[in-house]
């Protein structure tokens, strides 16, 4: 029976058709009264205002009518109309570096046509004219026929099956659900009649309106009339209603409108933010896919692809360099949708030949059409989602941040760590979820999809395409997750870490079978840069393995698919080191807490160490990455003493560490292996045994004037030398008396000892944490020689070093580290504290003296020389002096912030120590400045005292006592006021070096 239809002349309806307008429609209200009459009424205004739009901009309907007709004898011939009408064709994904512009939804393209080579659309029949990134969805009947996703007979999409035509394949039946997308009611009132036609009727006359849109002449007058607000009200209604053909053809062309409407138009995405249209398109998009999902069958079908493809061209356009839509969409809602949709396995994955058995490929007849349709989908999606998780150069162009602020800065980074944050904690299964099919399996089927299709080379090409761009975006969002969010550092090592599909690592209800090979995501990920081949369709044909085999012929586009593989690998290598250096996972991934049930090995080094050490064995010049990741992993593993001992004495990393040491390696593998070196360096008990295996003398060649273009690799040789000298004598004499190694080229073997390479480093190089790290290394020689007690058979050896470092460059540098260190009164600290133990003998306290009175010279010759270089013209001289003015991060940063300039002298240090000038430096720095007085002082007064019987050397007394009264003549007064000011710590020391002071002067 026919329910009555509703009073038009109510105030509840207008004031509900008003809600409509506004794009405010709450479905739930319809459950009030007769649900299909409700919707017809509201459809009813929405139609009304949409044609009327239509007359006033001169744009008719393909139908020829001007109001909804509900005839039974037009009903069949409308509803075949209006499904054609509806239909989308192909959208072939262009290139990656082409997807900067802006996007069109039109009707007359098909796949049969040219692939496009522009970012403009073209019609049907004009290959001469440029295509745009998205395709057309069209109702023209000649591309009906050409379209690969063009609706068969045989598909039961159509109410009604044509007679004559053959019944839907037993497969594609049983991949639609009861209540589907692609069926019709089984039984339907004359009021659901009635509401079909409604939607068909809304469907036709938005056609024209969307097909109109393709170009820019009425954009503007449609974009500010009530076009976009009808629009989204009647996709907001459509939720609300079974989904059937009529309703599908009405909301693709809901769909293309919005996305037209925005075509190179700030003004009417300005609209639709407005509106709030791309959240409204992502809701809309996290109806269907939750919908559908449980449907059996490999892949959604055709009509669900579709209307995907043709959602996110939507919401592709919608955000194109919008700022405001990017940070609507950048809420864990709308990203969680998205990197849903981008990584569901019924949409697409990267190499479906792996996710889909032969048996699937060989009886579902539109499988390739679906493939490649979510390809598209899948595609776009990234795309979407790399987009809204950019920083700030977009905003920066739209002239909405401030670039000279520090603030605005501040509130880009917080947007961008907001990205990453919400993609760790909510989309952190969809991220990794596209590598799982790169990575070989027991279970993964041989048979290609190129073969089981008997797809041509240009399907292989355009899927290759595809899954190049979706490599890029994914490794490049995995990446910045795992460098920034401590929320996926932490996941990537649990097993079972669930996604929106259910557990996605281990267990029985893995998400994809592929899934449970794998002990966590961490696994998975060195899986995939240790294992995973370049996919052979990605090779020209003549390097398949199989000549049967399809594969790309674009010599071009192959190069650029292996080099982002590689380039994919390198990102997930990185993320890998990440993910070890978080604090939370380093006892996690040594294995020393939680049982296997937490998916984490309880005896000591579990899988993560053993598969470590595998990567460190391999041939570095066939597989540096593995090495060099391998390494670093370790090295952010080797963070506490227990484990650096366990490495050390258990697992006995250490020689085969120094066999690896060699100046020819590649640069990754010799800081990777310096870097772990270092921190394995840092236990008393490992200094011995490291410092014996030769590792000195084997980083020497580091140091040399040819490695000065890799700073990091300097610093960190520097570092290692500085942690084995710490305590250690034996190193320490080590450093001072061994040559580099006979093995190491002419032109990086430095002449000399390692003390002789360290300190022309300090001479040579720009760097400011490399030059005081090198001098520390000075102040952890002379700590080792002069804090040892003499005895033994080592004392000679002892001796003979200290004679060795009481050398002027020795001495000078670590002057220079007092007088230029304002900034760090730790080290000002510690260069006092080796002056004094150098200048307690005679000849030290003479070289410390002359060397505390330098005044370098300004401005430095480095400087002057880099002008004269620049000057020149000489290229390679212009490049080799930015070279040595290239900075490490901590260099520019300490350089920027420096408070005041050094002091001529460091004596001027010295007074400005005891004179507690720097409230950061404790009253013990002033008691060991006076220590470091009394001496020189001392050792000066003993030598003169046993050289009197010399008369030649009392020349050589009197010059160098010169020196030293210098030195007590300027921190005289500083010491007059340390004595009388305090602090009390410092007094007796300042009592005691004052009367030194005045004993010599007075003299």
């Amino acid at each position: 029976m026919r329910a009555p239809p509703p009073s038009s002349s109510s105030s509840s309806s207008e004031h509900q058709q008003q809600k409509i307008l506004l794009g405010a429609l709450d479905p739930a209200a319809l459950q009030e009264g007769s649900p299909s009459s409700a919707v017809r009424s509201r459809l009813s205004t929405i139609y009304h205002n949409l044609h009327q739009i239509a007359k006033d901009n001169s744009i008719s309907s393909d139908s020829g009518d001007s109001a909804v007709a509900f005839s039974s004898s037009s009903t069949a011939s409308a509803q075949r109309t209006s499904t054609n009408d509806s239909t989308a064709s192909t959208i072939t994904p262009d290139k990656l570096h082409r997807l900067s512009q802006a996007s069109t939804l039109s009707a007359g393209s098909t796949s049969s046509g040219p692939r496009p080579t522009s970012l403009s659309i073209a019609t049907a029949g004009d290959h001469d004219a440029p295509t745009s990134i998205l395709g057309q969805l069209t109702g023209a009947e000649g591309s009906v026929v050409d379209s690969p996703t063009v609706l068969k007979a045989n598909d039961p999409f159509f109410s009604s099956p044509p007679p004559a035509t053959r019944a839907p394949p037993s497969s594609l039946r049983a991949a639609v659900g009861a209540r589907s997308l692609h069926q019709s009611a089984p039984s339907m009132t004359y009021d659901d009649f009635e509401l079909q036609e409604s939607w068909r009727a809304i469907a036709r006359e938005l056609k024209p309106i969307a097909d109109v849109l393709r170009t820019d002449r009425l954009r503007t007058p449609l974009g500010s009339s009530k076009l976009p607000a009808e629009c989204i009200a009647a996709l907001r209604l459509s939720l609300s209603t079974a989904g059937t053909d009529a309703v599908v053809a009405a909301q693709t062309e809901i769909l293309r409108v919005l996305a037209n409407l925005c075509i190179d138009h700030e003004a009417n995405r300005d609209t639709m933010h407005a509106l709030s249209a791309a959240t409204e398109v992502v809701f809309f998009v996290a109806q269907v896919v939750a919908q559908y999902s449980d449907a059996p069958g490999p892949l959604f079908s055709a009509k669900v692809l579709s209307l995907l493809r043709t959602s996110m061209g939507a919401v592709l356009n919608l955000q194109l360099e919008h700022i405001p839509t990017r940070k609507a969409l950048l809420v864990a809602e709308n990203l969680s949708t998205l990197t849903l949709v981008a990584s569901h396995p019924k949409v697409y994955l990267p190499l479906a030949s792996l996710a889909i058995s032969p048996d699937a490929l060989l009886t579902d007849g539109d499988l390739l059409e679906r493939v490649k349709l979510g390809s598209t989908v899948s595609s776009w999606a990234w795309r979407v989602v790399q987009e809204v998780c950019e920083d700030e150069k977009e905003e920066k162009q739209q002239g909405l941040a401030r670039p000279s602020s520090d603030d605005s800065q501040d509130d880009d980074d917080d947007a961008e760590n907001l990205a990453k944050s919400l993609l760790s904690q909510h989309s952190f299964g969809d991220l990794l979820r596209p590598f799982l099919h790169y990575t070989p399996t027991s279970t993964a089927p041989t048979t290609s999809l190129a073969n089981a299709l008997g797809v041509d080379v240009d399907d292989v090409e355009e899927l290759t395409e595809t899954d190049v761009e979706i490599l890029a975006t994914v490794s490049e969002l995995v990446e910045g997750c795992a460098m920034d969010e401590k929320a996926f550092r932490v996941a990537a090592v649990k097993a079972g870490a669930a996604g929106p599909l259910g557990p996605t690592f281990g267990g029985p209800r893995a998400a994809n079978e592929a899934a449970s090979h794998y002990r966590s995501p961490l696994d998975l990920m060195m899986t995939f840069v240790e294992e995973a081949p370049v996919p052979r369709l990605w090779k020209v044909s003549e390097s398949t393995e199989s000549a049967s085999d399809v594969a790309v012929d674009d010599a071009e586009l192959s190069a650029e698919a292996i080099k982002t593989f590689a380039k994919a690998k390198a990102a997930l290598a990185r993320a890998v080191v990440a993910i070890a250096g978080e604090d939370v996972n380093m006892t996690r991934l040594f294995g020393e807490i939680e049982g296997s049930a937490g998916g984490i090995d309880t005896e000591m080094g579990g899988w993560f160490i053993d598969r470590l050490k595998a990567w460190m064995r391999y041939d570095a010049k066939e597989r540096d990455d593995l090495v060099s990741c391998g390494m670093l992993a370790l090295g952010n593993l080797a963070r506490t003493d227990a484990h650096c001992l366990a490495l050390v004495h258990q697992h006995h990393l250490a020689p085969f560490l120094a066999s690896l040491l060699s100046p020819s390696n590649d640069i990754k593998v010799s800081h990777g292996l310096v870097s772990l070196l270092k921190n394995l360096s840092i236990p008393p008990s490992n200094k011995t045994v490291i410092g014996s295996l030769g590792v000195i003398q084997a980083v020497t060649p580091f140091l040399a004037k040819e490695k000065d273009m890799v700073q990091p690799l300097q610093f960190g040789t520097v570092g290692l030398l500085k942690q084995l000298c710490a305590g250690v004598a034996d190193n320490a004499i080590q450093v001072v008396s061994t040559s580099p190694s006979p093995s190491s080229s002419a032109g990086e073997a430095a002449s000399g000892t390692t003390l002789t390479a360290l300190l022309d480093l300090t001479k040579r190089v720009d760097d400011v944490p490399t030059r005081l790290e090198a001098t520390r290394v000075v102040v952890n020689i002379v700590k080792a020689l002069w804090s040892s007690v003499p005895g033994g058979g080592i004392s000679a050896d002892i001796a003979a070093a200290r004679q060795a470092v009481v050398r002027r460059d020795a001495i000078q540098a670590l002057a220079e580290m007092v007088r230029t260190s304002p900034k760090y009164p730790i080290l000002v600290n510690e260069g006092i504290f080796a002056l004094t133990l150098v200048g307690s003998e005679r000849v030290g306290a003479e070289l410390v003296a002359q060397s505390l009175l330098h005044e370098p010279a300004r401005p430095s010759p480095d400087s002057d020389e880099d002008e004269t270089m620049e000057g020149s013209g000489d290229p390679k001289a212009a490049a080799a002096a930015a070279t040595r003015r290239r900075s490490t991060q901590d260099s520019a940063a300490s350089t920027g912030s420096h408070p005041l300039p050094p002091p001529p002298a460091a004596v001027d240090m010295i007074c400005s120590v005891l004179a507690r000038r720097d409230a950061r430096m404790p009253p013990q720095f002033a008691a060991n400045a006076c220590m470091l007085l009394l001496s020189l002082l001392q050792a000066i007064e003993g030598a003169a005292e046993a050289s009197e019987d010399a008369e030649g050397r009392m020349a050589e007394d009197g010059q160098a006592t010169d020196a030293v009264k210098q030195v007590a003549v300027r921190t005289q007064s500083a010491l007059k006021r340390l004595q009388s000011h305090g602090p009390t710590e410092a007094l007796d020391a300042a009592a005691r070096a004052l009367q030194a002071v005045n004993a010599v002067i007075g003299a």
